[in-house]
């Protein structure tokens, strides 16, 4: 006399689990389909009248004899704006001695280090 539970009443719903290659394959899709309507899609100014009839012939040879896009345009060469003469002031004109004096230490010892580190680099 063995013990089993007893019955459900209502069978359990075996969920089925979702396959990801369909969904990966809609996506492949969706993507490729988004790609199509970017390349054909219409860009610039429409055709002047549309076309009546559609010749292949006619048109793959139009296609042919059509330059892919214009002539090269030679670059224009870069000017920079002249710069009017001025006669420089100067910085220091207004400063006192013991601070000229204190710009020439701080001065020198920045030029010092920067002269080690680009001999450093350089080895």
């Amino acid at each position: 006399s063995e013990q089993r539970p007893p019955r459900r009443r209502t069978e359990r719903v075996r969920k089925e689990r979702q396959s990801y290659l369909t969904a990966l394959v809609l996506e492949q899709r969706a993507a490729a389909r988004a790609k199509r309507a970017r390349r054909n899609s219409r860009r610039g100014r429409p055709p002047r009248s549309p076309p009546a009839h559609h010749d292949s012939a006619s048109d793959e040879a139009r296609k042919l004899n059509r330059p892919r896009c214009g002539p090269a345009k030679p670059a224009k060469p870069v000017v920079e704006p002249e710069m009017p003469d001025e006669e420089e002031e100067d910085m220091f004109a207004g400063c006192t001695k013991e601070r000229l004096e204190l710009y020439a230490t701080i001065l020198a010892d920045i030029n010092r280090k920067l002269c080690s580190q680009l001999f450093q680099q350089q080895l």
